[in-house]
């Protein structure tokens, strides 16, 4: 059975001593001072001491080692308690930061039974302290120790403890054991092992499964008989780094069809989830998933890998385009409104510049004319220069230029993502609750809103800014769409990964 299946970031150790008065005096001094330095160097914020005793006449010998190691610990600051393993509770906090389990047991086959009922240990560190005659590979045969939870074994060579770390990349593969650091009483602690997920960034060319929500330019996938082989763009990126520096392989999945009661806070267009077989069964969620209650039980997210924006987008028509960009350089020829206004203002000038054969002499008479051709040189300036700026710069009037706005206009029709209603947004939210919700379990694909943006006239939606802009530059819209700034909230993306998935704090590293 596995030694780490839930969350619990809380470290364990176990002590071997010897039942021999002089002896035990010695084990438990030397316990205690190794206990003292590593919680210097861990900083953990109490000892819980879980003791399992497998014989009645050890009771009494035990309960003398634990009194004696208590007093000690309590004499170097740290606050101790002592516990039976059938009533222990992971769920008890410390003061200050997680505690240090201490479990006691003195076989190999007790040892075991202890560590297959630690069944919420995972993230966690152990010190267990074997003899020096103890083979380290042998105790460990059968159990597994995840990726992700940091399992110390203490063992004494003379006057000094060796400290190696123990883990499985994964329940297949065999146990490796690592040298770390060592302690004694002249010493003191001394730890070389760096960070536990750099020395543990090596996954030994291991096949890691991840799905592809949809094919779009943040992913860019290569397909070979309409099965994804290669994944590029910004999030294949990411993939492509990670698996050369962790040394894994990459197996994409094309997630299911998706509709938009899916999606809200995590990256439309990305890998949205990583997982691989353990305890005999697969962590999968293959399709993006709304950042929300009922999902946090399932699905970790990881850290937030990129910013973008949720806005109001609808597709501008042919009509309100060339109404609206009167002298755009889009057009194929000027409106007839601006010819007019050309063709007379260029009559104008003509007329303002005429030659005279005679030069007038009255004074009043010279003033006309100086003024007519003053006001028709500056007339025609002024509208080149207005010529130039709407043929250079385009204003689109939309008919709303926020969510308020645009929840009063009940001409249009829209959706929006599902989990709106934990938005942060005021407005977002309302509008699920008003127009969405109701309707939420017939919503469309996204494929079907692509198409019903360019389709109808009046059709909103409320989508990614990346996932608008991916779709038109891969060519699947077949209009303008235009996004209205105003009308939008941040979005933050990440791919949700499995929870209890051994791999999640080295892929988040």
């Amino acid at each position: 059975m596995p030694l780490c299946v839930r969350t619990v970031t809380l470290a364990a150790m176990l002590l071997m001593c010897s039942a021999i008065h002089g002896e035990n005096e010695y084990c438990v001094r030397t316990t205690a001072a190794i206990l003292n330095a590593l919680q210097k160097h861990f900083n953990f914020g109490c000892v819980i001491i879980v003791w399992r005793t497998d014989s009645a006449l050890l009771v009494l010998k035990e309960t003398l080692v634990l009194t004696q190691l208590e007093k000690l610990l309590v004499k170097f600051g740290l606050q101790t308690a002592v516990v039976q393993h059938e009533s222990l509770d992971f769920n008890i906090q410390c003061r200050h930061n997680r505690p240090l389990y201490v479990l006691l047991s003195g076989t190999r086959t007790s040892l075991q039974i202890l560590l297959s009922e630690a069944r919420v240990a995972q993230d966690a560190r152990w010190l267990l302290f074997l003899s020096n005659t103890s083979l380290i590979k042998e105790v460990f045969s059968e159990i597994n120790v995840p990726l992700n939870c940091e399992l110390l074994v203490a063992q004494r060579h003379d006057e000094m403890v060796h400290l190696s770390e123990v883990y499985r990349v994964h329940v297949s593969y065999p146990v490796e054991v690592h040298r770390l650091g060592s302690w004694s009483r002249a010493e003191g602690l001394r730890w070389a092992g760096g960070h536990i997920l750099q020395r543990r960034g090596n996954l030994r060319g291991l096949r890691l499964r991840a799905a592809l929500a949809l094919a779009c330019a943040s992913t860019a996938p290569t397909f070979v008989n309409n099965k994804p082989v290669k994944v590029g763009g910004y999030f294949g990126n990411i993939w492509s780094t990670l698996e050369e520096t962790l040394n894994f392989r990459l197996e994409v999945l094309t997630a299911m069809s998706m509709k938009i009661s899916v999606f809200w806070v995590v990256a439309l267009c990305s890998l949205v989830d990583v997982n691989q077989r353990f305890r005999g069964h697969t962590a999968s969620v293959i399709r993006a998933m709304s950042m929300k209650i009922s999902v946090f039980w399932v699905v970790a997210h990881s850290v937030y890998l990129s910013t973008t924006h949720c806005r109001v987008s609808s597709a501008v028509s042919a009509d309100k385009v060339r109404d609206l960009n009167t002298f755009s350089n889009s057009s194929k020829q000027i409106p007839s409104r601006g010819t007019n206004i050309l063709k007379c203002s260029q009559k104008n000038f003509q007329f303002f510049k005429r030659r005279q054969d005679s030069t007038p002499k009255s004074w009043s008479c010279r003033a006309v004319y100086l003024t007519s051709y003053l006001v028709g040189v500056v007339l025609l300036a002024a509208y080149s220069a207005a010529l130039i700026s709407c043929i250079t710069v385009k204003r689109t009037v939309l008919p709303f230029q926020t969510l308020q706005e645009f929840s009063r206009d009940e001409t249009y029709k829209f959706n929006i993502a599902a989990g709106g209603e934990y938005s942060l947004d005021n407005d977002a939210k309302s509008l699920y609750k008003q127009r969405i919700a109701p309707v939420e379990n017939s919503l469309p694909s996204y494929e079907e809103v692509l198409n019903r943006i360019c389709a109808e006239p009046r059709y909103a939606t409320i989508l990614s800014s990346s996932y608008i802009e991916s779709s038109q530059a891969m060519n699947r819209l077949k209009c303008s769409v235009t996004g209205v700034y105003k009308a939008s909230f941040p979005e933050y993306l990440s791919m949700p990964i499995a929870k209890g998935c051994p791999y999640y704090r080295i892929l988040n590293y």
